[in-house]
């Protein structure tokens, strides 16, 4: 049975040379010193942004993030920070809070209440190097504005970007993508201008002649200085890893010895781990190529240097290669043995209960030692049912139960299953035949393409040697 399994799937076993390989991927994390270090810095800089009246540059020199000179709602917090300004004085500072490497800190800077959004259209005039003659056509735009002119129609011939072709329309704006997406003239402008209103202000993009022309209801905004700091590991403490992981490997060049070096230092190593050249990461390690390229550059047995990949140094040993070709029915026997085994049991346990002729899910459900549960949202397209997992055949047969029916044993992918569709629900929405097509003709396009081109490499024998490279 195993041998005829495997002739009808042989084709799914078909392989390019590969590397069987052992590696210790050991983290570059920081040590204790770092964490005690960061700790008395953040202290340091808590105390410090209690009593600062330059908090944005204190912000611009200690945290990761810029600091943002804008109002924020509260929805526009993340929760740490949403929960500190509800009931925090102007001037308080909170944390330090440490989670997931990094310490933070927030003081709420301001507070106010103002609308969280305004509906912005402008005139942009281009800079030409001539200061005076732009200024000289903003003001009189603005003179016709101020008489009645048409801004849309104004936009339309004057601006000088995109939003022309929509009478200079800009949409909406918080203080937020006001800041980040011109400047922080810009932003004061908007949010200061009254409705049907205008003004004038100058950005890198050029002048803008701005028109608010509505903004959204009052709320609570809060305006938060937020210092973030990783804590990473030190010069020393980078050199202390890898210097004991380079100490071990000078130590350890017997490949068939690595298992239990390893264990005595207390590294992790894991062996049988095959690679194609092809791979651009070894398992889910960063930046990890080069060590794939070294195994295909070397031979059985060797040991490699070491690796800086991202975040981790890796070594790797090399304990075979894979021809290209079909998998060995010996290599896949386990594989194949445990599915036929799964598959008899489940046609054995099918045989057993129909045999027993019940009448409901309950009764089948005391016969298989389990119990009966139900399953919302299963239709034929389902990929996973909840609960249960990948079950094709099951999706089809729930498909085409009729409602209040009970099925038949069914041996799925997990398990044995009896069912009963208990409601029924139709989509809601119509059927569009040529929908359906156009979305499958652009699948199919694009899936035969590449089918196309990989059967003309296979017919050309191509040689890939891109790992020479890279």
């Amino acid at each position: 049975d195993i041998e005829k399994l495997y002739n009808q799937r042989k084709e799914l076993f078909k392989q390019k040379e590969g590397k069987v390989i052992k590696y210790i991927a050991v983290d570059i994390r920081p040590s204790k010193e770092d964490y005690d270090k960061a700790s008395a810095e953040i202290e340091a800089l808590k105390s410090e942004l209690a009593t600062s009246e330059k908090v944005a540059d204190l912000v611009t020199e200690n945290s990761e993030i810029p600091y943002m000179d804008a109002f924020f709602t509260e929805n526009a917090l993340d929760p740490e920070m949403k929960q500190f300004v509800k009931t925090a004085n102007v001037g308080d500072v909170y944390g330090p809070v440490f989670e997931n490497d990094k310490y933070r800190l927030f003081k709420l800077v301001d507070k106010t209440v103002a609308p969280d959004s305004v509906k912005v259209s402008h005139i942009m005039l281009a800079n030409t190097g001539d200061e005076a003659a732009i200024k000289a056509k903003a003001d009189s735009l603005l003179n016709v504005l101020k008489k009645g002119g048409d801004f849309a129609a104004l936009a339309k011939e004057y601006s000088a970007d995109q939003a022309a072709e929509k009478g200079g329309e800009l949409g909406w704006f918080t203080e937020a993508t006001a800041l980040r997406g011109v400047n922080d003239d810009f932003k004061k402008a908007v949010f200061s201008t009254p409705v049907n209103d205008y003004s004038i202000v100058k950005s890198l993009y050029g002048t803008h002649i701005i028109k608010v022309t509505d903004k959204t209801a009052n709320v609570d905004k809060y305006k938060v200085a937020d210092i973030d700091m990783t804590v990473s590991p030190s010069t020393k403490t980078y050199g202390n890893i890898y210097n004991e992981l380079n100490q071990f490997i000078s130590k350890n060049q017997n490949m068939d010895k690595l298992d239990d070096a390893a264990k005595e230092a207390g590294y992790n190593l894991l062996s049988n781990v095959t690679v194609t050249a092809n791979d651009q990461l070894l398992g889910s390690i960063k930046n990890s190529r080069p060590v794939i390229r070294w195994a295909f550059q070397n031979s059985k047995g060797d040991i490699s240097e070491i690796f800086e990949c991202d975040d981790k140094f890796v070594i790797a040993a090399i304990q075979g290669t894979l021809p290209e070709g079909y998998r060995s029915l010996e290599s896949v026997t386990p594989m194949l043995k445990s599915e036929l085994i799964a598959q008899k049991k489940g046609e054995k346990i099918v045989q057993d209960l129909s045999a027993k002729n019940l009448s409901s899910v309950d009764a089948y459900a005391q016969a298989m030692n389990s119990s009966a549960d139900s399953v919302k949202f299963v239709s034929f397209a389902t990929r996973r049912i909840a609960g249960i997992g990948v079950e094709p055949k099951l999706n089809a047969m729930v498909s085409l139960a009729q409602k209040d029916q009970l099925s038949a044993p069914v041996a799925g992918n997990n398990g044995v299953y009896v069912f009963k569709v208990y409601e029924q629900n139709k989509d809601a929405k119509n059927y569009d035949e040529a929908a359906e097509i156009k979305t499958l003709d652009a699948s199919n396009a694009y899936r035969f393409g590449f089918q196309a081109i990989q059967s003309l490499v296979n017919k050309a024998d191509v040689e890939d040697n891109r790992i020479r490279f890279y």
